[in-house]
């Protein structure tokens, strides 16, 4: 596997481009970095911005678009330091710059649609929401007070836009048709969210939610409970998924926990978790070395995977006669922290980003063999 050490810091987010036929990555760290590199590791472009880039606030408008050639801007957000949030333009010049005026900046910065349709950024800032928006060339940013610090959000159909929140613990339910936007729902949570993920089901809208205490919910948007599942295992990270991934018809809740004081740890065994998403019951579980980081679903002719990055290690997952097994295993020096996948040509492209700096990119053939 081609592997580079482009940068001084943790890699926080990375991106898969196209650009023709190859690939192009997109990079940002902790060491205020923005590097956009060939798969030959040559650097083609890089800024550096006035303090360290947050874990999952790196996005790209248009969202769902993932060839170079079509990108309009780049939005970074930063954390400590500086605390502003950037617009880069292809060529990387800053056309728009925004501060953060409390403690603690970018909590983090990510699409706001699960469809893709609609160009809006969703930034996560100290005791508010802010909404970009691209029109015209000009960046239109709605704030949105709030009690405590988001900690994840969603807009959904009909302008229903979804936030929770840390230390109020609060889920609210806001229309945005209005200014300022209606509060439909708020309800309060027993622990800190994590995550949370709007599901359509049986014609509803519907609301997966999990705590860093580690429960799993499913809720009504008003908050009431369809059902609760206590794993036990902390989840901090921002990253829950839904998808059919053993083909039973039956869509299945993944997301992993982040158990222990230390990502690499010996002593650290954090689980890969797959609920049935009509009753919360735990179909498979899989205990990992090391916090469970970031997670792929891999969509294959005649099947899906699963690619899991966690502590040092990357899993490649798939479920078979009713068992999830792993199909294989790759060992690194240093944690990885960030993944991305792109499929071109039937063949997927992986990209990772290390706690160090350095930067990986691999293969995975239609036969699912993982090439690093």
């Amino acid at each position: 596997m081609p592997f580079w050490k482009i940068m001084n810091d943790l890699v926080s987010n990375i991106r898969i481009l196209q650009e023709d036929s190859n690939i192009t990555l997109l990079t940002a760290s902790y060491d205020r970095s923005v590097i956009l590199m060939d798969d030959t590791g040559k650097i083609r472009r890089k800024i550096l911005v006035d303090s360290p880039i947050e874990l999952d606030s790196l996005e790209t408008i248009p969202v769902a678009v993932r060839k170079l050639d079509d990108l309009r801007m780049i939005f970074i957000g930063c954390s400590l330091g500086g605390k502003k949030i950037y617009g880069l333009s292809p060529d990387f010049e800053i056309i728009f710059q925004r501060s953060i005026p409390d403690s603690g900046g970018v909590i983090f910065l990510k699409k706001a649609c699960l469809k893709k349709d609609r160009d809006l950024i969703l930034v996560g800032v100290p005791s508010r929401l802010l909404i970009l928006e691209v029109v015209n060339n000009d960046i239109v940013v709605k704030e949105i007070n709030l009690e405590g610090i988001p900690i994840d959000g969603y807009i959904c159909e009909n302008d229903i836009l979804i936030v929770a929140e840390v230390f109020s613990q609060f889920v609210t339910v806001f229309k945005l048709d209005s200014t300022p936007p209606k509060i439909l729902h708020m309800f309060k949570l027993n622990a800190n969210p994590a995550a949370i993920y709007p599901i359509q089901r049986n014609s509803e809208l519907e609301l997966v939610i999990a705590d860093r205490e580690g429960r799993i919910s499913l809720r009504k948007l008003n908050g009431e409970k369809i059902w609760s599942q206590h794993l036990f295992e902390p989840i901090m990270w921002r990253d829950i998924h839904i998808n059919d991934l053993d083909g039973d018809g039956i869509n299945e809740i993944i997301l992993g926990s982040q158990k222990g004081e230390e990502d690499v740890s010996k002593k650290t065994i954090s689980s890969l978790f797959l609920l049935d998403l009509n009753t919360g019951t735990v179909k498979y579980k899989a205990s990992l070395k090391g916090w469970v980081k970031d997670i792929k679903i891999l969509e294959f002719k005649d099947k899906k995977t699963l690619l899991v990055a966690a502590g040092k290690r990357l899993y490649h997952y798939t479920c078979s006669d009713k068992k999830l097994e792993i199909i294989s295993v790759h060992k690194f020096d240093k944690a990885i922290w960030r993944l991305d996948a792109l499929k071109m040509n039937n063949t997927y492209f992986i990209g990772m980003g290390f706690a160090e700096g350095e930067v990986g990119l691999g293969e995975i053939t239609p036969e699912s063999n993982i090439e690093i």
